[in-house]
């Protein structure tokens, strides 16, 4: 159980061949996204007035990025989606403003963010943003929920094999990913991945010597497994350059839906309180 630094370069390299074949990921349909008209065109207002004081120094007047990135456009939308809107906020509280963050208000970070929206052409709609419901808020595109982008980083939780024809090690019954920042995850999500149903993508896993001697792959074998790690189509199919891996239980263990449920709750619970 060790995890590591991919370099970027790395990453490319390894979706050199194609975006041949792709595993049936659902992208999330049921939670309230950015164009459901999330916070009002007053609050857009108030935080376009907070950005142009503590924010447009690094990141330019329209948002396009200087000194830090960009906060509008295609690649920071697909920087961001598929995830909530509390991961969002919880980066503009960590990162901003450079010289202090963390230093303002919770509903300025929250005007901002509202602002940062309205600016990359979501709608304004007649309920204000508020910090409660970030986590029930997905970040999407114009068009609405997609599979989660190339090169981001996810976890996966299914039942560790190696495969007989190609010698590779793969996840079989893998839920579907979801986006994480973390590297190394933390104790209560992995927690979560203990009790979470199996599902039905398979994926390869590349680098999984290099956990080694922290991770003994052939101690693992039919083990259900919480994997972390960089998310990789090409041609051979849909795979996860791995950061860490996590033996959670047996693979045959039937899941405890209602523990799955209570860990998800407390784990939001925790997120939120961050």
């Amino acid at each position: 159980m060790r995890f590591r630094f991919i370099p970027a370069l790395t990453v490319v390299a390894l979706l050199i061949g194609g975006a041949g074949a792709f595993a049936q990921e659902k992208p999330e349909m049921s939670r309230t996204t950015v164009l459901d008209g999330v916070f009002t065109e007053a609050q857009a207002q108030r935080g376009k007035e907070a950005y142009a004081v503590h924010c447009s120094s690094c990141h330019y007047s329209d948002l396009r990025g200087t000194n830090g990135p960009a906060l509008k456009g295609q690649p920071f939308i697909d920087h961001w989606r598929e995830d909530s809107a509390k991961t969002l906020l919880t980066f503009l509280q960590t990162s901003m403003p450079r010289e202090a963050p963390a230093s303002l208000a919770t509903e300025t970070y929250v005007d901002i963010l509202a602002y940062i929206l309205s600016v990359n052409m979501f709608p304004a709609g007649d309920k204000e943003l508020t910090s409660d419901v970030l986590d029930s808020i997905q970040i999407v595109g114009p068009n609405g929920p997609a599979p989660i982008p190339n090169f981001a980083l996810v976890t996966v939780v299914g039942c560790f094999v190696r495969n007989a024809d190609t010698n590779e090690w793969n996840l079989k019954n893998a839920s579907v990913p979801k986006r994480t920042r973390d590297e190394k995850p933390k104790p209560l999500e992995v927690e979560v991945s203990a009790a979470a149903k199996s599902g039905t993508d398979t994926f390869r896993l590349v680098y999984v010597d290099d956990l080694r001697p922290a991770f003994i792959p052939e101690k693992n074998i039919g083990r259900k497994l919480h994997a972390t790690g960089y998310l990789l189509r090409n041609a051979k199919g849909i795979g996860l350059s791995v950061t860490w891996l996590e033996s959670v239980s047996d693979c045959n263990k039937i899941a405890d839906t209602s523990r799955s449920n209570n860990l998800l709750a407390a784990l939001t619970a925790n997120k939120e309180s961050h």
